[in-house]
């Protein structure tokens, strides 16, 4: 899950990280990057997230205009696709 609301560049970054902090991901893995409006909605997202036990990692940038900011999450490769998928199921794959 990502913030819509971050420049383009920044947020495919971000993505990266998220996706490298999450744990190595096992073969057939597949990548879904969905989207929130903003950071309010992806700190919701990671409240939901730790309510079920999902494992996960909350990205937060550490520099710059958006420093201190949660900015992505990225979720264990591992984790069932059933139980994440009832998480995020209200959340759009972003375009």
């Amino acid at each position: 899950m990502v913030r819509e609301d971050l420049p383009k560049g920044f947020l495919a970054a971000h993505v990266a990280h998220a996706a490298g902090e999450s744990g190595p991901a096992p073969p057939g893995t597949i990548a879904v990057v969905l989207g929130v409006a903003n950071e309010a909605e992806l700190l919701a997202i990671e409240a939901r997230l730790v309510a079920r036990g999902i494992p996960h990692v909350l990205i937060r940038e550490n520099a710059g205009p958006f420093d201190g900011q949660a900015t992505a999450i990225g979720v264990n490769p591992t984790t069932d696709r059933k139980a994440v998928g009832k998480a995020v199921s209200s959340l759009r794959l972003v375009r």
